[in-house]
């Protein structure tokens, strides 16, 4: 794996996701956000293949620490308005575990933390679905579809753990403050990933499509930038 990405326009968080916790020594996982949102063009080669990405959306963050959480529930997606970073995790300090919840929405370019030195409290951690509240302020997350796949993760210090996570899923987001729903929304699955949107590599992908699936598109959208100018004068369609 070998490649050049640039990031631009970043949304990073006002203070750090850990806000007093990240003071306080002997965690055995700190987490850290370093942008909620930002667009990211250039390559990646995997295997060599190449992912081209032009002005595409980004999220980025990470972990320090010897161990994973025991229990956890991570996730994170973007939407039309912004972008949400939720995780639920079993802490140990001290002797002593309890729940801590770290969690933003960024709605409409306004940041809303949700943590457990706000005072936040998982109401439900079941059925693949959490649901945090903090005073009035109530943010649900549920798996509807599971697509993980399995990763190392660290066990004091040495990747002998496996743990499972999906970078694409179905799932359903609601998020109500004061008692007004400001969203509630299913995200949709991604069925395939493209390396470029050369003209050349989306014809042959369209042409691979059964002519029965192709006969039930009704409309293709697609967006044209001045970088994709190759595609201009282009018509996709199906026959």
């Amino acid at each position: 794996i070998k490649g050049v990405l640039k990031f631009r326009q970043m949304s990073p968080l006002k203070y750090n996701i850990m806000g007093p916790f990240v003071c306080m020594p002997f965690m055995e996982c700190r987490h850290q956000v370093w942008s909620m949102r930002h667009l990211v063009s250039g390559k990646i080669s995997v295997n060599k293949k190449e992912y081209l990405f032009s002005d595409d959306l980004g999220y980025w963050e990470g972990d320090e620490g010897y161990s994973f959480p025991h229990k956890y529930v991570w996730t994170q997606c973007f939407f039309k308005e912004g972008s949400i970073m939720l995780a639920v995790a079993d802490i140990p300090m001290f002797g002593i575990h309890f729940t801590g919840i770290i969690g933003v929405v960024l709605w409409e370019g306004k940041e809303y933390r949700i943590a457990t030195y706000f005072g936040a409290k998982a109401s439900e951690i079941k059925n693949r679905t959490v649901k945090v509240v903090q005073r009035g302020l109530k943010l649900e997350a549920q798996l509807l579809e599971d697509t993980g796949y399995q990763l190392q993760a660290p066990v004091n210090g040495s990747m002998v753990r496996h743990i499972r996570e999906s970078v694409t899923c179905h799932a359903h987001y609601k998020f109500v403050k004061s008692g007004v729903t400001l969203f509630d929304f299913e995200t949709k699955m991604i069925i395939d990933v493209l390396p470029s949107r050369h003209k050349n590599v989306l014809s042959a992908y369209f042409h691979s499509v059964p002519l029965d699936e192709r006969k039930n598109v009704d409309t293709i959208s697609s967006v044209l930038t001045d970088r994709r100018k190759e595609m201009r004068g282009e018509q996709v369609g199906f026959g």
